[in-house]
């Protein structure tokens, strides 16, 4: 990989004749991510993270938002790509992740990233990037409006990278088993991070993933909700085993703790999940492996700090990785090792500095990773408090019915 990332930079360099573009990216389970990805950030450019399912309208706004001058795509994108042509803002190349044999027209002509990396002239790896520098783009789900691009530094990558294998417990005897239908940055990193294998897997069939990561003797599955649980309600699974896997873990949204707690118990490991944002470079809360608790979304990853807010007070206490936070009543809170109350992340260790949450008279919050983040991003947990203003003893997942987040 560490030879195709150089490849691909002098192949971008050749293509583009200069350093500081922002080169679009699809987000395909696919090993040439990670190739392309390297590739892109070593030739001294900005790699901006695209979902290859997006329908038309939003791929448009997306690469037009970006800036990206190229884009890597899946062949099956293309046409897609095509019929918005006068959308894509200064979008000036498509390379293909892959040739497929019934290419025509123009799809047929388009280089792709195996090809420009071969093509290009021997390549000089530039200076050691700032880590302050951008690295990426990330945008927002779009779940409450046009999604946001924010802007990622090679810091914060790198910093919630050690995070996250700290968290899950990842090593260079690591094998990540990766079940999702897109390939997230945060696998990719985490691995490299710690030099772990990382297995993918596109096939939708939940059992016989499950065969697949036994067979790569997995360590860590890392899967959506949905399939974890329609694997826990298979009739298949009672047939199923990995016995070198340490943990199941999930994202994305909440997972049922009933199907949690089916899969626990068949495979006897901890079966856990998190919770980010892409303006977090995403990771905040992780569960302890060691002390899994059922629909829990975890605890601070280290180095991270996290307010809990009021929306018409203000902030009401801070807490820090390793404490746990106990809301009692509106005028007073203190951090203890009990109970976790929900909160917002503000800010991680390696964020640049001044990272902070900043309250508007809405009520939310306008978050802030470093100065190049997109002002536009704003987030906030918002507490509908109860009414004597206590809260409950674990960090809920994100569709717990007493909290509410919001973004504008």
């Amino acid at each position: 990989m560490d030879a195709g990332a150089d490849a691909f930079a002098a192949g971008l360099h050749a293509l583009t004749g200069r350093t500081g573009e922002v080169v679009a990216l699809a987000m395909v389970l696919d090993p040439v991510f990670c190739q392309a990805f390297s590739g892109i950030a070593r030739s001294g450019n900005v790699s901006a993270l695209v979902n290859p399912l997006l329908p038309p309208e939003r791929l448009a706004h997306v690469l037009r938002v970006s800036g990206a001058r190229v884009a890597v795509v899946s062949p099956a994108m293309v046409p897609v790509l095509t019929a918005v042509r006068d959308r894509l803002g200064d979008l000036a190349h498509l390379v293909l992740t892959h040739r497929e044999p019934d290419l025509d027209g123009e799809a047929a002509e388009l280089p792709t990233v195996a090809e420009l990396a071969a093509g290009a002239p021997a390549f000089t790896p530039p200076v050691e990037a700032d880590g302050e520098e951008v690295a990426c783009l990330q945008f927002t789900s779009g779940t409450t409006g046009a999604a946001k691009a924010v802007r990622l530094t090679h810091r914060n990558l790198t910093v919630n990278a050690a995070q996250t294998a700290h968290m899950h417990q990842v090593d260079e005897s690591s094998v990540l088993f990766n079940h999702l239908p897109t390939l997230h940055l945060m696998h990719v990193t985490v691995a490299a991070t710690v030099g772990a294998t990382h297995v993918l897997w596109p096939a939708p069939d939940v059992a016989e993933a499950v065969i697949a990561a036994d067979i790569a003797r997995a360590t860590h599955y890392y899967s959506l909700p949905m399939r974890l649980a329609k694997l826990a309600a298979d009739p298949r699974l009672g047939e199923l085993e990995a016995p070198a896997l340490r943990a199941i873990l999930s994202g994305g949204s909440a997972l049922a703790p009933s199907a949690a707690g089916v899969l626990s118990q068949h495979f006897g490991v901890p079966v856990v999940q998190g919770y980010g944002l892409a303006e977090t470079s995403p990771t905040t809360h992780l569960s302890d492996l060691d002390r899994p608790r059922p629909g829990s979304c975890g605890v601070l990853v280290p180095g991270a700090e996290s307010r809990i807010v009021d929306p018409e007070t203000g902030p009401r206490c801070r807490s820090t990785h390793g404490a746990r936070s106990r809301c009692g009543d509106r005028s007073s809170c203190s951090a203890t090792s009990g109970a976790t109350c929900p909160t917002m992340s503000t800010r991680t260790a390696g964020s640049p500095p001044g990272t902070s949450a900043t309250r508007t008279p809405q009520g939310t919050f306008s978050w802030s990773t470093g100065s190049r983040t997109s002002s536009s991003a704003t987030t906030g947990w918002c507490h509908r408090r109860r009414s004597n203003g206590s809260c409950s003893g674990t960090v809920p997942s994100p569709t717990a019915s007493s909290w509410t987040h919001r973004t504008s």
